[in-house]
């Protein structure tokens, strides 16, 4: 009688990549015998899911299933370039957790898409696993960390294979955080998700797109469209900074030739830094799926002179490209959404 593991070992790495969600019956069957642990090994760490490096945390579960992982892979080292995703997070900055984490993250060679999520507080994460391990396959980071600089991402950046970068917070730009040793639009990453307006300073939305040579898929949200008192609430009042559209369409420039989808938000609140000018997209001629709020292609619908309040709504359709296939326009004020194909 044949069973599967009498199939040629391709076709079974094919049915077994079905049960990468069920890590317990992955586990059984890899004890059935030694071809089946060979075979099911792979796919049991291809991803190794939600884990915590933190010393003393109340999901003592993920504690746990990060202390297993990790005797695992100091038993057998062999198991370290397996692991191909992981999302690692913990809530206390200290030394202690941050050693623990890089030298986790060392035995990960072939990783290739990581998400770190890192409590507020205390002292940056640097990665220093970057330094011990090139992680040359890693091509997609998802990073939540309130202390985030541009200088600890330039290492991810230019990764042979990087290409998608999803930041949630990035702090005000500092010299050592501008690239030195790589030209600037010569980072191969395509798609770029950045969000939270009031930690995204306007220095860090040019800096961050002139670096890379063409981005496909972008999604962010406006910094200077946030009040002053929305500001000043979260982070210092130097996150306050002005980007009008024509600043946005000045930092769009790098991705004139690549850019197919673009979501640009804005806060509902007053846009200060607004000049009265309008996004122009009819030199984006790979564009062909456009979210964005209505403020970047009218007029500041809160006139601040007579001759703002006189000017008259132009139209729309000279401002997009012939290659358009779905626009959506957003009202800043509420959260209804008008889409026209």
């Amino acid at each position: 009688m044949t069973n599967l593991f009498d199939l040629p070992d391709e076709l079974v790495a094919g049915v077994l990549s079905y049960l990468t969600k069920d890590k317990p019956a992955l586990r059984n069957l890899s004890y059935t015998c030694r071809n089946a642990s060979m075979l099911v090994r792979p796919v049991l760490f291809h991803d190794i899911g939600d884990i915590s490096p933190n010393l003393f945390d109340q999901a003592f579960r993920e504690m746990s299933k990060f202390n297993l992982i990790r005797s695992s892979l100091e038993e057998r080292p062999s198991l370290g370039p397996l692991v191909r995703s992981a999302r690692i997070r913990w809530t206390t900055r200290s030394p202690s957790i941050h050693k623990r984490a890089n030298t986790f993250l060392e035995k990960l060679s072939g990783l290739r898409s990581l998400e770190l999520e890192i409590g507020s507080g205390g002292l940056p994460f640097e990665p220093v696993f970057l330094e011990q391990n090139k992680m040359e396959l890693l091509n997609s980071l998802t990073i939540s960390d309130s202390m985030l600089t541009l200088a600890s991402l330039k290492n991810f950046i230019w990764l042979g294979q990087f290409r998608s970068l999803n930041v949630l917070c990035i702090k005000k730009l500092d010299e050592s955080d501008l690239p030195t040793a790589q030209n600037s639009g010569t980072a191969e990453v395509s798609r770029l998700h950045l969000c939270r307006a009031q930690h995204l300073p306007d220095e860090i939305f040019d800096n961050l797109l002139n670096t890379f040579t063409g981005v496909e898929f972008l999604e962010c949200m406006i910094p200077g469209s946030c009040s002053q008192g929305i500001v000043s609430r979260r982070v210092p009042s130097v996150m306050l900074n002005e980007l009008s559209p024509s600043r946005v369409l000045q930092a769009l420039e790098g991705s004139r030739q690549s850019l197919k989808e673009m979501t640009i938000q804005c806060s509902p609140a007053r846009w200060p830094s607004h000049d009265g000018s309008r996004l122009d997209l009819t030199g984006f001629q790979c564009l062909q799926k456009v979210c964005v709020a209505s403020r970047l292609l009218f007029q500041d619908p809160t006139p601040r002179t007579p001759a703002e309040a006189s000017r008259t709504r132009e139209g729309l359709f000279k401002l997009l490209p012939s290659s358009l296939k779905e626009l959506s326009v957003f009202s800043c004020l509420d959260t209804h959404m008008e889409t026209a194909y």
